[in-house]
C-alpha cells in the first residue's frame, strides 16, 4: 500500500468514526427525551402516550442508522431515512399551527388500531387457516388469541376515548370493524390524517399540504426505489470505455441522506421538547456543535469521494 493510499485510508476512517460519533450523540439524547418524560408526571392524557411511543419508534430508526453507517452499508441508510422522512412529515402536521395535536395523536393511535384489525380479520378469514405455509412451531399464536385480541382491539376504539373519532369515521367514512382490508381501503383510502383532514389521503398530498413536496420528491420518491427493487443501475459507473462496479461504501451514498437525517432527527426532538415543555440549554450547545461538526464531516467526505473515484 502507498502512502497516498494509506492517507486515504486515514481519512476514512476518521470521517467514519467522527460521523458515527454525531449519531451516536443524538441516539443517547433521544434516550434522553424518552427517560426524561417517562420517569416524571408529564404524562397526563392518551395522546402523551401516543407521542412517546412514536418517538421510540424514531429513536429505534436511529439506531439502525448507526448500525448500517458502523457497516459502511451507506446505500442501505437512504431505507430508513425515508422512514424517518415519513415519520418528520407526520409529527409536522400534528404540531401545525399548534392546533387540535390531542386530537390528531388520537387519531394516529386509532387509526394504527383499525389497521391491526382489519388485518386479522384477513387472517381468519382465510379458508385454510393457519395456511400449510405457516411454520406453526415458530408461531407464537393460535386462532384463539387472535379473537382475543379482536375483541380487545374493538373495545378499545369502541370505548368513551375515541367515541368521536368512531362515530366521526362511521359516519364520514363508513367504516365497519369487520370489513376486510381491501374492502375498506381500496374504494375509500385513507391515511391516519385523513380522520382529521379528509381531504388528504395520501404521503404525497400531505407532503403538498406541509409545503414539502421538493423534499419529498428528493428523499422519499426516490428512496423508495430502493425498498421497491428499482434502484439496480445505480451500482454502475458508466463512462465511454468500459462499466464499473461502484464500492458498496461508495460516500456518494451517504452525504446528502447524511445532513439529511440529523436535519430531521434535530426537527422532531425540538417539536417533541416543546409539547412536553422540556427545557436543555445543552440541547442547543450540542445542535450548534452536531450544525458545525456535520460541515467539516460533509467537506471531508467530498474529499474522499472524489478521491475514490478519480
Amino acid at each position: 500500500m502507498d502512502a497516498n493510499q494509506k492517507l486515504t485510508n486515514t481519512l476514512y476512517f476518521n470521517t467514519l468514526s467522527d460521523t458515527l460519533t454525531n449519531i451516536n450523540d443524538l441516539l443517547n439524547y433521544g434516550k434522553k427525551l424518552l427517560n426524561d418524560v417517562v420517569s416524571s408526571s408529564k404524562i397526563t392524557k392518551e395522546a402523551d402516550k401516543v407521542l412517546i411511543l412514536w418517538l421510540r419508534d424514531v429513536v429505534e430508526l436511529i439506531h439502525g442508522l448507526l448500525c448500517l453507517y458502523q457497516g459502511q452499508s451507506f446505500n442501505n441508510c437512504k431505507v430508513l431515512v425515508r422512514s424517518l422522512f415519513e415519520h418528520y412529515l407526520n409529527f409536522k402536521y400534528v404540531f401545525k399551527d399548534d392546533k387540535n395535536i390531542d386530537i390528531k395523536l388520537r387519531s394516529y393511535r386509532y387509526f394504527q388500531l383499525m389497521i391491526i384489525l382489519n388485518d386479522y380479520n384477513n387472517m381468519l378469514r382465510n379458508p385454510v387457516y393457519p395456511s400449510k405455509n405457516f411454520n406453526l412451531t415458530t408461531m407464537k399464536r393460535d386462532y384463539p388469541l387472535y379473537e382475543a385480541d379482536m375483541k380487545q382491539i374493538k373495545q378499545e376504539i369502541t370505548s368513551e376515548l375515541y367515541s368521536d373519532l368512531y362515530n366521526d369515521v362511521a359516519k364520514n367514512l363508513k367504516y365497519q370493524p369487520n370489513k376486510a382490508y381491501r374492502q375498506l381501503f381500496d374504494k375509500n383510502p385513507i391515511q391516519w390524517y385523513t380522520l382529521t383532514n379528509p381531504s388528504i389521503k395520501s404521503i404525497s398530498r400531505l407532503a403538498n399540504y406541509l409545503d414539502e413536496k421538493d423534499l419529498y420528491i428528493v428523499f422519499y420518491k426516490s428512496y423508495s426505489k430502493i425498498i421497491h427493487a428499482g434502484n439496480a443501475l445505480n451500482g454502475l459507473m458508466l463512462n465511454a470505455n468500459s462499466i464499473k462496479l461502484k464500492n458498496f461504501n461508495q460516500p456518494e451514498e451517504m452525504m446528502t441522506s447524511l445532513c439529511f437525517m440529523i436535519a430531521l432527527i434535530t426537527k422532531i426532538y425540538s417539536l417533541y421538547m416543546k409539547y412536553f415543555s422540556l427545557v436543555d440549554k445543552n440541547y442547543s450547545d450540542k445542535y450548534s456543535t452536531i450544525n458545525e461538526d456535520l460541515s467539516n464531516i460533509l467537506t471531508r467526505w467530498n474529499m474522499i469521494e472524489k478521491i475514490m473515484t478519480s
